[in-house]
């Protein structure tokens, strides 16, 4: 009677394993669709920058991801209680099971890290969605981007100027100078001679 009982719940156990492992490979199938549904959002989004459709869209996909990270999460340490029930003590443990504990524990680990990934992730996308919503942040950029267009022009006049002064005003300077020579130079050769004939 209490072989059978050993066999009735090795048996339950394999039984109650396959549909979680079915479960499991579904969620992480999702994931990955989602992952890629992420990806196709971040390709078809990155020619208009961070606009406020775009990271709503990959805020929305990111948050379907995490949900069903989530329940992976949670399916797999379910998975790891319950073999750690089953095995009870670990110094009188098989190897197999010592072996399927840990690949339970890793499981576990990989998706609770998957989990907090999506949720920074997630985190930092709802900041960004709430600064480019922000209607100050908005008209702070449009501002900022009027002054540097503006300090843009601003040099363009300047060298405008600059150009003037280089091509016309230094030869005029330069003619005046000649013409103001060329008539003192002929002012002096003049000194000695005398015009008038009766003096």
């Amino acid at each position: 009677m209490g072989n059978g009982k050993i066999g009735d719940l090795v048996a339950t156990a394999g039984l109650d394993i396959d549909p979680f492992q079915q479960s499991a490979r579904v969620l992480k199938t999702q994931v990955r669709s989602l992952g890629q549904q992420m990806k196709s959002a971040e390709a078809t989004f990155k020619g208009q920058g961070n606009t406020i459709n775009g990271l709503k869209n990959k805020y929305q996909i990111l948050g379907q991801q995490m949900k069903t990270s989530e329940a992976l999460a949670q399916k797999t340490r379910a998975e790891y209680e319950k073999q750690r029930k089953a095995v009870g003590d670990l110094s009188t443990a098989t190897d197999k099971e010592k072996q399927s504990l840990l690949k339970a524990e890793a499981a576990m680990h990989q998706a609770e890290t998957g989990v907090e990934q999506l949720r920074l992730k997630h985190k930092a996308l709802e900041k960004d969605i709430l600064l480019a919503s922000n209607a100050f942040v908005q008209h702070g950029k449009k501002a900022q981007e009027f002054g540097t267009k503006m300090q843009n022009v601003g040099k363009s006049i300047s060298n405008v100027g600059m150009g003037i002064t280089t091509k016309f005003s230094a030869p005029i300077g330069v003619g005046i100078g000649l013409a103001v020579k060329a008539a003192s130079d002929f002012e002096s050769a003049f000194t000695g001679v005398n015009l008038c004939p009766l003096c």
